[in-house]
């Protein structure tokens, strides 16, 4: 099972004028050792975005059914069940449109709009499609851009039993924008197979669930946490990994977890360029010991310090790292085979490419040029679904050689 991106990368804007870096509330205990780097740059990485090559470009906004802006989809272990939220823009008008949760019995041929409309951005499934997780975050009564002195709705966690029929808002802890997380933020959620065990990054902390989401237990960080990341999570939900997108102009690093959130480890990478990175999304193997991380590349200047695009991997569950090289590509989302091998990521405003060594070679697919802000694969990896931003969900049947659109 896989996670996607956790918030968009240059949506980042949105939310970053008025949220800093900070110290998880309740944060306590010493500081994780950090793993050993790896300096393996094993492999070939593919071409940078349209410089790659001459693909059709994804679907403007004159086009038909099925054009959101696609955030997240997740998959069932034998493909058939997806479900995918889409997520409102904050446009230069101030007005904020809103999304919705949709799920697919077959394969993405036809979809159900489901759940409460609100700012999505992230959802998971457990391997047989029964039980999801959706996260969103709050936004502004009147639509406007958020500060820390507006009135926030919406946002909060969501579970839902029923393969997305009925969802249920969960969680009753504080958060940094409410006293409830009716009205939290959060950015990214991950589940085990069975659906029981669920993680979830939010602004100010990671939370852990034990039942399927009816109740939350805030994790006790030894570091500082930021703005975006993203998770993921073992098929039996013990181990766990997060990654940093950063924040207030500082990259992040990545932690690992082996105790279902329990505790949590920072894991050091030994590239020319640091341990910090851009993360925009990361991937597990159904043991937990085979990662995939992708990282978009910081702009030079004041608050953005010069970190690279590229892909990460890990065989030994986050202690080191081989880095699988960079190139012009803002990686935005990967996905993960049960048992590592196949791996699928997408570009922004790139294409969406595969492997089936482990990250060692990519292949570029025929999927059109897009923002391409999350990926999904089944148990296999042959099943693989993509979806774009402000474009269309796009599925896969043989293991991304093929894509067909889907709309409605």
């Amino acid at each position: 099972m896989a996670n996607r991106v956790c918030f968009v990368f240059v949506k980042l804007a949105v939310v970053s004028a008025f949220v800093v870096t900070m110290v998880v509330a309740g944060c306590g205990g010493e500081s994780g050792s950090g793993g050993s780097g790896s300096t393996d740059a094993g492999g070939s990485v593919p071409g940078g975005g349209a410089d790659g090559g001459t693909a059709p470009v994804a679907g403007d906004a004159g086009d038909g059914g099925g054009f959101q802006i696609w955030i997240s989809v997740a998959s069932s272990a034998d493909g058939t069940k997806l479900v995918a939220v889409s997520n409102g823009n904050i446009n230069y008008n101030n007005i904020n449109n809103l999304g919705y949760i949709y799920t697919s019995a077959d394969y993405g041929v036809t979809w159900k709009q489901t759940g409460p409309q609100t700012n999505w951005t992230s959802v998971a499934s457990s391997a047989d499609g029964t039980k999801l997780v959706a996260a969103a975050i709050a936004y502004t009564v009147d639509g406007r851009e958020v500060s820390s002195d507006d009135p926030l709705v919406g946002g909060g966690l969501y579970t839902s039993s029923d393969s997305g029929a009925t969802w249920t808002l969960t969680g009753s802890s504080p958060n940094l924008l409410s006293p409830d997380w009716s009205q939290g933020s959060w950015y990214s959620v991950a589940s085990s197979t069975d659906g029981t065990k669920l993680v979830a990054w939010g602004i100010e902390r990671i939370c852990t669930s034990v039942d399927s989401g009816a109740t939350w237990t805030p994790a006790a960080l030894p570091f500082v946490l930021t703005v975006s990341g993203s998770v993921a999570s073992s098929a039996d939900g013990a181990k766990l990994i997060a990654v940093s997108g950063g924040g207030a102009g500082t990259p992040g690093p990545i932690y690992t977890s082996a105790d279902s959130g329990a505790t949590w480890t920072p894991r050091t990478l030994s590239t020319q360029l640091g341990a910090l990175q851009w993360w925009t999304s990361v991937a597990s193997s159904a043991d937990g010991t085979k990662l995939v991380a992708t990282a978009a590349a910081g702009a030079a200047g004041v608050y953005y310090p010069i970190t690279t695009a590229g892909i990460y991997t890990s065989a030994d569950s986050g202690a080191t790292w081989a880095w699988r090289g960079y190139d012009k590509n803002q990686w935005l989302s990967v996905a993960s085979s049960a048992d590592g091998t196949k791996l699928v990521a997408g570009a922004g405003v790139g294409y969406i490419y595969t492997s089936s060594d482990y990250g060692a070679t990519w292949t570029q697919t025929t999927a059109p040029v897009a923002t391409w802000l999350s990926v999904a694969s089944s148990a296999d990896g042959t099943k693989l679904v993509a979806a774009a931003d402000a474009g269309y969900i796009y599925t896969s049947s043989d293991s991304g050689a093929t894509w067909t659109q889907r709309g409605w």
